[in-house]
């Protein structure tokens, strides 16, 4: 039986997220169901995409992935079913498929039509039974349409300014630590870099960061702002031994938040 993630902004205060579980549990017996978060921000197609796309490269291929965010269906905003690098993802087509991980093009995408089933009236019901089908081993195509094209959107992306003396990017994602994570990939700073060191500055008036560590724990000064490239291999920047109820994370301590700007500067 397939693997079957959730990844929403339910949060888990209401009963949204047991009523989704409790409709796969009808139409699958003993569904393996893996909780990727609840707790996106509402409507926030970017965050979305941007945690499962670090996720759901980790689970066997077939996994089936629920992205349960501004999920409705609309005349212009479909529900689809995509098949991409060995994965199925069901989500409506608002443009959070094209940002889970835009390395990889789609090998199948198909416009979800249960006009047969009108029974199902809530996204929920209706994820529930396209993951069914597909959990049993059910073709795609039996589900609708193929479409050759969805809705497009993408992450920010950082931009080089000052005869290239600076690439300035933005704070894309703020983990549970506080850790501020940008859109500046290591790549990317390298191939600027042309061999030149760089700092990151921070706003705010903030010291400027001059290393930036591979791995976390190369710091050992509890409390320190340092800078890192992460797994993903973006930049992040935290705060060391941060998140516990004695010390704020960097977006707290740093008054550094979501979409702020952190720029690399070359020397």
């Amino acid at each position: 039986m397939a693997v079957i993630t959730i990844t929403s902004d339910y949060g888990l205060k209401d009963h949204y997220v047991a009523a989704l579980k409790g409709a796969l549990h009808r139409e699958i017996d003993h569904p393996y169901i893996v909780d990727v978060t609840h707790h996106v921000q509402a409507f926030n197609i970017v965050e979305a995409a941007f945690i499962l796309g670090n996720a759901y490269h980790h689970f066997p291929t077939g996994t089936i992935h629920l992205i349960c965010v501004d999920e409705e269906a609309l005349p212009h905003k479909k529900h689809l079913v995509m098949k991409m690098n060995g994965h199925l993802f069901v989500a409506a087509n608002n443009g959070v498929l094209s940002m889970i991980n835009p390395d990889y093009k789609p090998d199948q995408l198909i416009e979800i039509d249960l006009r047969n089933a009108p029974e199902l009236v809530s996204a929920r019901d209706i994820f529930a039974r396209v993951a069914g089908h597909l959990a049993r081993g059910g073709k795609t195509d039996l589900l609708g349409r193929a479409v050759d094209d969805y809705k497009k959107a993408s992450l920010p992306n950082p931009v080089l300014k000052e005869g290239g003396k600076r690439l300035i990017g933005t704070v894309i994602y703020v983990d549970r630590f506080g850790n501020l994570v940008t859109n500046i990939s290591e790549k990317q700073v390298l191939e600027d870099a042309k061999g030149r060191d760089f700092s990151v500055l921070l706003p705010k008036g903030r010291k400027p960061i001059t290393k930036i560590f591979k791995h976390y724990y190369e710091e050992t000064e509890d409390g320190k702002a340092i800078a890192i490239f992460n797994a993903a291999g973006l930049l992040e920047v935290a705060i060391f031994k941060s998140g516990s109820d004695t010390m704020g994370g960097a977006t707290e301590l740093l008054g550094i938040r979501l979409k702020d700007q952190i720029t690399i500067e070359f020397i």
